[in-house]
């Protein structure tokens, strides 16, 4: 109740932010340099965010940057501040958005019993590890039968070169939005594309892609246009082409190319893919290795419990034996004592005490034959699941380095 009540809150906010009034821009403010002033890898000024927003709302795209705060769970852009930033970055990159670094904590040997979504009784979190959940942007708990795992997303930054104009500016930020309002914010699994090919044409157009962030790039740059606040035509004109004068796309294949030829994305992604591919069977390659190991490991320990096990029902036949030795040893001493032969008490004492020590081992062999038993019941499951692990490692192994060769 409290959370929707906090979500109600934010959405508040923002329909105030909407309808309050915006300093308005003038052409040469949106040709000045931007972020010339701003101190490198650090949030931007309270000043420079206005600066941005206003822009927005001046080219009536402020649901941009409502959407933004909307997911961030934000109310205002002096609190979002602390996620955008002015970065140095590669090469001609004019903008970035950097997901948050996620952390995974495991817990084995999960039983149903347990309830690992319990933080502080399951997880029982050092000063560290608490310190990072109540940090962390996003939090999951999963279980998947044999171990949970609590994975924690920190914050993502987007980043804007410094020193662009700020029509420039506004249209990266944009940019970067995008890529961060569609982030799905899951692992890519590179192994269920076909090939690189199939990588490049998915990742292209995914939720949050560079089709997506373009889209919307040039839909504030037509707007920008249009105003007559910067002459964008001039340095994306190739872009804008494939949209008409109200920013809707119209040539979405000429739009795609643009994206991987002329803005080298192709490249970019078939490195992306080949380098992350390489990994991957890297991974596999030594999960199999690691499989096979403790496979070999389980049927050793497997084949010394089936050794014990002979060893201890061999030795509590002896014991048995020993017992109807003694039994008729006994017999014979008390046969013997009442005939007044040549055995006596001392005797008897002693075939007794042989007597009762065997039968001690015997419930002893008994008790180490059945914890034996448990033992090699749970071995043998143990050892059928890696070795069923081992023939999948190596299947997905095989499978990875095809994908290596293509």
């Amino acid at each position: 109740m409290e959370l929707g009540l906090n979500y109600l809150k934010i959405i508040l906010c923002i329909f105030i932010l909407s309808n309050q009034v915006f300093g308005d821009l003038l052409r040469e403010d949106f040709e000045k340099k931007f972020l010339i002033n701003q101190k490198i890898d650090s949030p931007l000024t309270l000043q420079n965010i206005e600066r941005l927003e206003d822009a927005f709302h001046q080219i009536g795209m402020q649901e941009i940057i409502n959407n933004f705060l909307l997911k961030l769970k934000l109310s205002n852009l002096n609190e979002a501040r602390a996620y955008v930033h002015s970065c140095e970055l590669e090469n001609d990159l004019l903008g970035q958005y950097q997901r948050g670094v996620i952390k995974t904590e495991y817990k084995t040997m999960v039983y149903s019993s347990q309830n690992f979504n319990d933080l502080e009784a399951f997880w029982k979190p050092n000063a560290d590890l608490q310190k990072a959940i109540d940090n962390a942007y996003k939090l999951e708990i999963l279980n998947n039968g044999h171990y949970a795992s609590l994975v924690l997303i920190e914050w993502p930054i987007l980043c804007i070169r410094p020193g662009m104009i700020l029509g420039e500016a506004v249209s990266t930020f944009a940019h970067e939005i995008q890529h961060f309002l569609g982030d799905e914010e899951k692992s890519v699994d590179y192994t269920i594309y076909e090939n690189e090919n199939d990588y490049v044409n998915k990742r292209l157009v995914q939720s949050g892609g560079e089709f997506e962030a373009y889209k919307l790039e040039a839909k504030v740059l037509l707007k920008l246009h249009n105003e007559g606040l910067y002459d964008s035509m001039k340095d994306y004109g190739a872009l804008l082409s494939f949209f008409n004068e109200d920013g809707e796309m119209i040539d979405s294949k000429g739009v795609k190319t643009i994206i991987l030829d002329d803005y080298n994305y192709k490249e970019k992604f078939i490195t992306q893919y080949r380098k992350n591919i390489k990994r991957e069977y890297q991974n596999a390659l030594a999960q199999s290795k690691t499989m096979i190991y403790f496979k070999d490991f389980l049927y050793e320990v497997l084949n010394e419990n089936q050794q014990n096990q002979q060893i201890l029902e061999g030795n509590l036949d002896i014991y048995n034996d020993n017992i109807e030795t003694f039994e008729n040893n006994i017999r014979i001493v008390l046969e013997s004592i009442a005939e007044g032969g040549q055995y006596t008490q001392e005797d008897l004492n002693k075939w007794t005490s042989d007597k009762n020590e065997a039968e001690l081992n015997v419930e002893k062999t008994k008790k180490e034959l059945k914890e034996l038993e448990k033992a090699i019941i749970y071995h043998t499951k143990m050892f059928n699941l890696a070795e069923e692990s081992a023939v999948n490692a190596q299947d997905y192994q095989k499978k990875i380095r095809v994908k290596t060769l293509e």
